[in-house]
């Protein structure tokens, strides 16, 4: 998922709905960026929100691509 910044929340629409779903994510960003830490919420059904808010809280970020595996609780 590309262009997720820290100014606001992105939400993601799956192809398929969980009853129980956990989201892993994690931004790929160059060296020379301020680092970034992803954040979800409403994970729930089939969508759930993203953003990636800056490790230095004086910073923004924008145009961070963000890699995420979605499965279902318990199996």
């Amino acid at each position: 998922m590309p262009s997720v910044d820290s100014t606001g929340w992105t939400t993601v629409t799956l192809p398929q709905s969980y009853t129980s779903m956990v989201v892993i994510a994690s931004a790929n960003y160059e060296s020379t960026d301020t680092p970034g830490i992803v954040r979800i919420q409403n994970a729930s059904g089939h969508n759930f929100d993203v953003r990636v808010d800056s490790a230095d809280v004086a910073s923004t970020i924008s145009g961070v691509t963000v890699y995420y595996v979605i499965v279902e609780d318990g199996v």
